[in-house]
């Protein structure tokens, strides 16, 4: 498939990053673009490393005045986040993504963009590419399924890095620097349920056209969580006398993304006008609640003519309900000024053929409020009956205050555009934190440009942010001692 280029290809960094996104690079298909990055290493006499999760680390000797300085290592990932527009027929194993540059915002058609780490893979291809900047030796590498659970920084052999410093280029602000993140834990929730034959009819309720996507950050208790309003408006709907019986209940796609969409086929022998009335009432009380303008959706009901055959009992439903409405979603607890300290995201839920399960992501920037999290969520899938596992997701990065990177990067935005950067404290699990074994010096900054709405249709990249931090990389590399 021949694509027309979007983006001046006579750039490096605009070039390899057009060129990686016609790559399917999902989480756990990363192998076209790891076999990419080998070849590109191998064309121009560069050594190169690839384990069997398709890692890859290539080193490259210093350049012009860096020889004789200890070994800096970039480090991006691979992935990216699959997410796409209800509408979209968009085939992300076999079509490259659409890139689309409007006023100096690069985004994609329908789909996720892919700037999220796109970017900072485009960035050391380029590095590589240029044999005329200043640098140290470097060793880059290039991680898979970072957006699942950073399974390739944890299996990577670190016996392979010598560096004791890093630049992860996977930021999203290029003001500010992420100097330390969460630690993160994936939950689990599963319960069998006895099936009976349903009373009444079958009714499709749908919660959709929800533009948020991701929930770092977010403030509120259910902000776009189709999944979590699901069960609001059925649960209100149970309260107020309506009977009704799960058949099937659907939404999200990954532990790390805000649902917004879900699904639930339920029965009632109920008024259907009354029915419709209390799902519209509560739907439209959440609308007013969430007043920006992106988390505004659409709730539809409509008779159902092909529900399965057999549905949980009417008290099994109330519980399942219960047990989402009970399970805390987004903020839990905030550190000062309002920023999240600690989180939890209700990401998928699937119940069908008797089967219900729960797809979470707790996170926190201290471990003893992670653990405090998890018992929460453990106590009430417990109090409804569901069994829970639990798996370590993110490892922390502790934070340097006499980080020298990042003193050198501030010297240089200072210098030449007038700012330092915000230090922030990344609420997502960043890859960083797997490299401090072994290594308790490790000094290391992560940064990235300016982007948008990460990890849905609606990411963006701003290009001139985009080339700005390239050049700070570049400045970095040569002013580092």
């Amino acid at each position: 498939m021949t694509c027309k280029n979007v983006l001046n290809h006579q750039i490096p960094i605009e070039k390899y990053f057009e060129e990686i996104s016609r790559i399917p690079r999902g989480i756990r298909v990363e192998k076209a673009v790891s076999d990419y990055v080998v070849s590109f290493a191998e064309a121009r006499g560069l050594s190169v490393y690839q384990d069997e999760h398709w890692n890859v680390i290539v080193k490259k000797p210093a350049g012009p005045g860096g020889e004789g300085k200890a070994p800096l290592a970039l480090q991006a990932h691979l992935d990216m986040v699959h997410a796409k527009t209800a509408e979209s027929c968009h085939d992300f194993e076999k079509e490259p993504i659409e890139l689309v540059l409007t006023d100096g915002i690069l985004t994609a058609k329908d789909t996720t963009l892919g700037a999220d780490d796109g970017f900072g893979v485009s960035y050391i291809l380029a590095i590589l590419d240029d044999d005329s900047l200043f640098h140290p030796p470097l060793e880059c590498i290039f991680t898979v399924q970072e957006e699942s659970n950073n399974e390739g920084a944890q299996l990577l052999d670190k016996s392979k890095i010598s560096a004791d410093r890093m630049i992860g280029l996977d930021g999203d602000a290029e003001r500010s620097t992420f100097v330390s993140c969460f630690c993160s834990d994936r939950l689990v929730m599963k319960k069998a349920y006895n099936l009976c034959r349903p009373q009444g009819k079958a009714h499709t309720v749908t919660i959709d056209e929800l533009s948020m996507g991701v929930y770092q950050g977010v403030c509120h208790q259910e902000c776009g969580n189709a999944i979590k309003m699901m069960a609001r408006v059925l649960r209100q709907a149970a309260l107020s006398g309506i009977s009704l019986q799960i058949a099937s209940w659907e939404g999200g796609k990954a532990e790390n993304q805000n649902p917004f969409f879900s699904k639930a086929v339920i029965y009632t022998d109920s008024d259907e006008t009354k029915l419709s009335e209390i799902l519209d009432h509560e739907f439209a009380l959440m609308m007013e609640e969430f007043e920006d303008e992106r988390y505004l959706g659409r709730l539809t009901a409509a008779s159902c003519m092909d529900a399965p055959g057999n549905v949980l009992s009417a008290s099994d439903s109330r519980a399942v309900l219960d047990l989402v409405y009970l399970m805390p979603s987004n903020l839990f607890h905030a550190a000062d000024g309002g920023a999240s300290a600690s989180v939890n995201n209700i990401g998928v839920i699937r119940v069908e053929d008797g089967f219900a399960e729960l797809i979470m992501s707790a996170r926190s920037k201290h471990f003893s409020m992670e653990r405090h999290v998890l018992e929460h969520c453990r106590m009430i899938g417990a109090l409804y009956g569901f069994s829970v596992q639990q798996a370590s997701r993110y490892s922390p990065w502790p934070y340097n205050k006499d980080s020298a990177l990042r003193k050198l990067a501030n010297q240089i935005t200072l210098r030449e555009s007038g700012f330092t950067m915000e230090e922030e404290v990344c609420p997502g699990g960043l890859e960083l934190g797997w490299f401090f074994d072994g290594k308790l010096q490790l000094d290391v900054i992560q940064l990235g440009p300016d982007l948008e709405n990460l990890h849905t249709p609606e990411e963006q990249m701003d290009m001139a942010s985009f080339h700005r931090v390239y050049a700070l990389v570049c400045r970095m590399l040569a002013e580092i001692e």
